[in-house]
């Protein structure tokens, strides 16, 4: 009896079986890390007196296995100023970090203020760790699933602005487990 539920050409039932089974290792996960996000030198003196204007849009973007960093800063921040943001002016001070996009005029368009303890921390080699957000949800779909995003900012040995954008999230599709990471980096010059 055992011997024909494992020989798959002889009963229908073991067939469906290997497709679940190699859809469940198809579908299990997918992680998506640039390695530069972690090799990135930091400038802890640039980074803990944050301040200058950088372009809003990535010199540098990770793109690996099918995931994309962000294009523009204020897509990393969640802030949208509009089509004319081109550049953000960056300034910590007094336990704020602020964030105010611009024009090509210096006109501002909309900002943005993290503070210490509401948003804002430091890791502990000096990066700036902006809020982390995590959830679960589901819904009307066939699946559940959670997931977490951390960001972090810091300014490298050139004077780039760095954002790393990293999380990620499991869940089920159906009867199938699923899991995904990615971590990527998104680099921003300063404006000239």
């Amino acid at each position: 009896m055992l011997e024909r539920m494992i020989k798959p050409s002889e009963n229908p039932f073991a067939i469906l079986m290997w497709i679940l089974i190699t859809l469940q290792f198809g579908l299990t996960g997918c992680i998506a890390v640039d390695s530069r996000a972690r090799d990135e030198s930091i400038s802890i003196e640039a980074t803990a007196n944050l301040s200058g204007r950088f372009y809003n849009f990535a010199s540098y973007r990770s793109e690996r296995a099918g995931f994309m960093a962000v294009y523009k800063l204020s897509d990393f921040l969640q802030i949208y100023p509009g089509h004319g943001a081109h550049s953000v002016d960056v300034g910590f001070k007094n336990s704020e970090l602020t964030f105010q996009f611009v024009d090509d005029f210096g006109k501002p368009l909309n900002s943005k203020t993290y503070r210490v303890g509401d948003g804002l921390g430091f890791t502990t080699d000096g990066k700036i760790e902006l809020l982390t957000t995590s959830g679960c949800g589901g819904r009307d779909t066939p699946g559940f699933g959670c997931g977490s995003i951390t960001k972090i900012l810091f300014v490298n040995s050139q004077g780039q602005l760095v954002a790393v954008q990293s999380g990620g999230g499991a869940g089920l599709l159906g009867i199938f487990p699923f899991g995904v990471y990615a971590e990527l980096i998104s680099i921003f010059d300063r404006w000239q």
